[in-house]
């Protein structure tokens, strides 16, 4: 399991004149020793006024019979 905060910037979508977000892969940051205040102290840095932050428990090291989906711990 890791903790990972995720920037999600807005992007027009010029045919359905709507907002869609899309993650910043460039501003994905691991958290290390699975820190979720540290993680939530992260996000509040990252934020600004146009992006979603997001502070996700992700689940890539276990095995496909265990594996558990993704959780959003926190968002902004």
């Amino acid at each position: 399991m890791k903790i990972i905060v995720e920037v999600l910037k807005v992007r027009v979508d010029p045919i359905n004149d709507s907002n869609e977000y899309y993650v910043d892969k460039s501003l994905t940051k691991v958290i290390p020793d699975n820190d979720i205040a540290n993680a939530k102290y992260i996000a509040n840095i990252l934020k600004n006024t146009s992006n979603k932050i997001r502070v996700i428990e992700y689940h890539n090291d276990e095995s496909d019979d265990t594996r558990q989906p993704c959780k959003v711990l926190y968002e902004l």
